[in-house]
């Protein structure tokens, strides 16, 4: 993933305000998936590879399409 305004959010209240690269970073932590974060141009919106797709900014339907399609659970529960 490519983005600029990643934060840590260790202790979050009513108040915390999220950024699409916190919401990316959330989706793919909580399917248990890896992933490298590289800094973007400043101001610009995630970037997000998952195999040979690309998608910009936060869109949950396309990132679990995209998982989907590479065959990975919805729930983040490894299968062996």
């Amino acid at each position: 993933m490519t983005a600029t305004d990643c934060r840590i959010h260790l202790f979050p209240n009513p108040k915390t305000k999220y950024s699409e690269c916190d919401r990316v970073e959330d989706f793919l932590s909580k399917r248990s998936l890896s992933y490298e974060t590289t800094a973007g141009a400043e101001g610009s919106k995630p970037v997000t590879h998952i195999g040979d797709t690309v998608i910009e900014g936060w869109d949950e339907a396309k990132l679990a399409a995209a998982l989907k399609s590479l065959g990975y659970p919805a729930d983040g529960t490894l299968r062996t």
